[in-house]
């Protein structure tokens, strides 16, 4: 598994398909590893002629850890964010997007299409904002511009998104596999909660992404 040294820490990362494509980079969400990407998925943009770099944000999978910080707590600091005061945090989205540019650079990537998953969406968002020459595109994935004002779902509504749809046939092997491998990737309660803190520290970015002019 390659790592560089990307903003002053260690981030692991994959690559995939031919580097003389245009360049996708694939951000994941909230203490997910980079291997949580479908491989079909994966495997569609490499055969369309991608080069995929695909990536384990700090605090996760492979990439540097920040255990000796020790496990926040969590409900005071999201308490203070309730009431309008920024948690604290040991790092931001702001510094999570600049793992992704840094490593963008040492990769020699100029530019990349940029595409992230929930926590990923707000990483590529930040990252679009803060250094906008390189994103060519943006996806951003059942994710959130950070307005505090967006209604919470229902509990019903949650229970439903926990059962998979009958009109897809699990495997449920092949699921279990993917999760345990994930797990032994990399999967920690206390990244979960200071990635937790990252999201909640930056706050609403509307405003700043309304200045954005590229394809979304």
């Amino acid at each position: 598994m390659p790592k560089l040294n990307a903003n002053g820490i260690d981030i692991a990362y994959e690559t995939y398909g031919e580097a003389s494509g245009s360049t996708i980079v694939m951000i994941q969400g909230l203490g997910m590893p980079l291997i949580a990407w479908p491989p079909p998925i994966i495997d569609r943009l490499t055969a369309a002629g991608y080069h995929v770099i695909a990536l384990d944000n700090r605090d996760t999978g492979l990439s540097e850890t920040f255990h000796d910080a020790g496990v926040p707590n969590i409900a005071w600091q999201w308490f203070r964010f309730r009431i309008g005061l920024k948690p604290r945090v040991l790092y931001g989205l702001r510094d999570m997007a600049q793992d992704v540019a840094s490593l963008m650079a040492r990769l020699d990537v100029r530019d990349a299409h940029v595409v992230g998953v929930s926590m990923g969406g707000m990483i590529g968002q930040r990252l679009a904002i803060d250094h906008g020459c390189r994103v060519s595109s943006l996806v951003s994935i059942m994710s959130t511009t950070g307005n505090p004002r967006l209604p919470r779902p229902e509990p019903e509504v949650l229970k439903k998104l926990l059962i998979s749809s009958p009109g897809f046939e699990v495997d449920f092997n092949y699921l279990e596999e993917r999760l345990r491998n994930m797990y032994a990737r990399g999967m920690t309660r206390g990244g979960i909660a200071r990635q937790m803190l990252a999201i909640g520290a930056d706050g609403d970015r509307r405003a700043e992404l309304r200045k954005l002019d590229i394809p979304t």
